[in-house]
Formats: C-alpha cells, structure tokens, sequence
C-alpha cells in the first residue's frame, strides 16, 4: 500500500493519535490510563451513540434527533423502573424498544414523505424534545436501583461496565459493516443509491 492511501485510509487515526503526543507533551498526566479511563467512562454513551449514527451517515443521511432521542429513551427506561416497579433488564429492553421505535419513525417519515433525514430530524428533534417533557413534567428522576447503576458505573475485573459495553457494540458494528450483505448494502447507498437499487437492493427498506 502506498503512503499515500495509508494516510487517505488512516488519517483520523493519525489525526488521533496526534493530538494524544501534543496533550501528553504539554501535561504528562494526560497520558496515563487514569486519564484514559475517566474518558472512556465519561465518553462511552457518547461512543455508542456515534456507532449507530455511523450507520445512518454512511448510508447517505443524518439524524439530528439522536440526542433527544437518548433523552427521551434514559426517561422510559427510569420510568419502568421507577414509576411502573418493573425489573431492570424488562426496564432497559423497554428502553431499547423506545429507541428503535424513534428510528422507525424518522425512516418511515423521511421515505414516505421523500424529504431529506436532515429536514425530518430537525423537526423530531422537537418533538422528541416536547415528549420527554411531558412525560418527565421537566423533572429529574431519582434513586435509580443499584442494579442500574452498575451498567453505568460498575466494574468487571477492574474494568467499567459502560466501556466492555462500548467495545462489545463498536466490535459487534465493526464485524456487520465489513463482513455482512446489510453492511455492503449500507455502503452502496451511501456510494450511489440508484446504482444500489439497479444492482438489487431494496433502497427504501
């Protein structure tokens, strides 16, 4: 491979890598696995978060929405713990649940209407807004179970929960976007969309 495709192919890596030499030389401390630890606890949510929306950008669209959306899934997900007695995991599978739906909507309102994801999100990113008001009546929600919490802030042999979760998300997307037909199928609409839908692919869906 020649320098010139590595460094097309590589440059947000060195991009990364850096800014982690200039941080280091002018603090040592940022070079430390402290340091990297608190990151990747404070930044895993927001990791996982870019993970999904990579699907959605290299596929030729956007979601502005996604953090109303994180909003409005964190209050479901507290309120069937909390308001509605039910068990954690039965609480975050009502999470998830909420979270595909939103996407759904965003799909659905952005094919059937035929307006770009950019305009459709915009809007929802109000409404989602709106919605998580409501139902929280703008109040935060507290004494969340410890069994919650864990996901957030415990550790597993030394190592945060919210970071094995993070890698496990960022590999599992990894291995569907080189190594299946819907990863293809995401590049190729975002490559052409018309010559995605010559070669076979259902665009739409």
């Amino acid at each position: 491979m020649k320098i010139s495709d590595l460094l097309k192919k590589f440059t947000i890596i060195f991009v990364l890598i850096g800014l982690i030499i200039i941080f280091s030389v002018i603090n040592p401390v940022f070079f430390s696995i402290r340091n990297f630890t608190n990151i990747f606890i404070q930044q895993s949510y927001v990791i996982i978060a870019a993970i999904g929306l990579a699907f959605v950008m290299i596929s030729g669209g956007m979601d502005l929405s996604v953090g109303y959306q994180m909003s409005l899934v964190g209050i479901m997900t507290a309120l069937a713990m909390m308001w509605w007695n039910l068990p954690m995991p039965v609480a975050v599978m009502i999470g998830m649940v909420t979270g595909v739906v939103l996407g759904i909507i965003n799909g659905l309102a952005a094919i059937s209407l035929k307006v770009h994801p950019l305009i459709v999100t915009l809007g929802t990113m109000t409404i989602f807004q709106g919605v998580s008001y409501i139902i929280s009546n703008s109040n935060p929600i507290f004494g969340l179970p410890d069994s919650f919490k864990f996901l957030g802030q415990g550790y597993i042999l030394g190592i945060p929960v919210c970071v094995i979760i993070m890698v496990i998300i960022a590999a599992l997307a990894s291995l569907i976007l080189n190594k299946t037909y819907f990863g293809r199928y995401v590049y190729a609409l975002g490559s052409n969309d018309e010559a995605a839908h010559l070669a076979g692919v259902n665009v739409k869906w």
